[in-house]
């Protein structure tokens, strides 16, 4: 079964209420065609405009995109934010040169496949009517149509019995595992490079100076509850990020749970995760000074692009990239690897089990540390606790990675989050977690505080 069509990603936010389909959608495919061919330098002839061939169009919660194949040029992919004009923002035009500047940094720096930027506005000031980046279209084919292509009949064991077919996809043929493990190999080695790249802050790159070498700088988000676009000052250490991480979740924890117990102990549970001495820190053991790394802001299975054989091709949607602490940068498990820990995972609907999840996050794992030629214990700075095998220590760094992607979203992602510690912690799971956590926000319970220590 293939998942549906949209992300399965935590990180970006589809309540702007700024989002004007109506708008976006009425822009015609013959605009397009004279947007491209103005990209291209070509003329606007009506042979010019025959050669010009809409190829596809989609839409996400915030893009309008058209896919133009010109004759002699190649193919071509034209995204528009769905924000309307009148409330687009000098915010939102930074966000979109961010992305555009962080693209071309990327592709210069690294080999990471993002697609090559023809040409941007990030303004409406074009024959479209609104902003824009122009991009050569990724080649190849979309992750997802690959990692589930099962053969058609194809069932548990290929049994051949009226079985139901739910997840056949964790039994694949030798030909597909072989593939899906091509992805996954590919995928780390890329991004393991990617990981290379060393910033001393927290935020956005800045390419509104200098584009060789930007400085990292402010970044621009959405916020539900005032509805309007937020500035994020630029962050210059790791306990700076996850203060700012726990400061979110308890605004979250404060509108939305009204048992003030509960409230409490939801707080001193985020807290003695993200402020466990386990956590690691963002340097390595010869660096006096932490550094952060530029990591996708979505990366799931959608995103992805790779070949008939599953080397990776292309990672598209690069849209608010930012600088992060290396335990949750690039070498972290892509967003596809961890759909069980997604507050809308269900088995009549998974794609994987579970435990099949659990063994390609631990290929996936065994991957990166080939990719940087490291032991898990030095690449992810495993210098806290030497006592724990890499197995334990990948289950607690999955732990911090949801953390990150998890308690600052909302109360449906928060409580998920926090069910899914205490089913996959062993000291915890024979609890009840509300129950317990009220009992800590009321008691501050000495032995309840011990059990939370030993998350990490």
């Amino acid at each position: 079964m293939k998942p549906s069509k949209g992300s399965q990603g935590l990180l970006s936010n589809n309540k702007d209420k700024r989002v004007d389909w109506s708008y976006i959608s009425a822009i015609s495919h013959d605009a397009f065609k004279t947007l491209v061919l103005q990209q291209l330098h070509l003329r606007k002839t009506r042979n010019g405009i025959d050669n010009l061939h809409i190829l596809e169009e989609t839409s996400g919660s915030y893009h309008r995109c058209i896919t133009v194949a010109v004759r002699g040029s190649g193919e071509f992919v034209v995204r528009v934010p769905a924000i309307s004009r009148n409330a687009w923002s000098d915010g939102d035009a930074y966000n979109l040169r961010s992305e555009v500047g962080t693209m071309g940094f990327i592709r210069d720096m690294t080999r990471v496949p993002v697609p090559k930027v023809i040409g941007w506005d990030d303004s409406g000031d074009n024959v479209i009517g609104a902003p824009f980046i122009m991009m050569e279209a990724v080649k190849g084919k979309k992750a997802a149509d690959v990692w589930y292509d099962l053969p058609d009949g194809w069932k548990r064991g290929n049994d051949t019995s009226d079985e139901d077919e739910e997840f056949s996809a964790d039994f694949p043929p030798p030909e597909l595992e072989r593939r899906r493990q091509n992805i996954l190999r590919s995928l780390a080695s890329l991004l393991a490079d990617l990981s290379k790249i060393k910033f001393d802050s927290i935020g956005q790159l800045n390419f509104d100076q200098d584009s060789s070498k930007p400085p990292v700088g402010r970044s621009y988000y959405w916020d539900d509850y005032s509805d309007e676009l937020r500035e994020r000052p630029a962050l210059d250490s790791s306990s700076q990020y996850w203060d700012r991480k726990l400061q979110d979740a308890y605004s979250i924890v404060d509108r939305n749970f009204q048992n003030p117990h509960l409230a409490k102990g939801i707080k001193i549970f985020l807290s003695s995760i993200v402020k466990s001495p386990s956590v690691p820190r963002s340097k390595g053991l010869d660096q006096n000074k932490e550094t952060f790394v530029l990591t996708h802001p979505d990366l799931d299975i959608q995103n992805i692009f790779v070949d008939e054989n599953g080397y990776v091709v292309g990672i598209i949607d690069w849209d608010q990239t930012t600088t992060v602490p290396h335990c949750i940068g690039p070498t972290a498990f892509p967003l596809f690897l961890c759909s069980d820990w997604h507050h809308e995972y269900k088995l009549e609907v998974a794609t994987h089990m579970p435990w099949a999840l659990k063994n390609y996050r631990n290929s996936y794992a065994t991957y990166m540390n080939e990719a940087m030629a490291s032991k898990v214990a030095t690449l992810l700075n495993k210098a806290v606790d030497q006592s724990c095998d890499d197995e334990e220590y990948m289950h607690r760094l999955h732990l911090i990675q949801e953390a990150a992607r998890n308690m600052d979203y909302d109360s449906w992602t928060l409580t998920n989050f926090i069910r899914m510690v205490f089913v996959e912690t062993e000291v915890l799971r024979p609890f009840d977690w509300e129950e317990f956590l009220k009992t800590l926000g009321r008691e501050g319970r000495r032995d309840g505080m011990l059990l939370l220590n030993t998350i990490l």
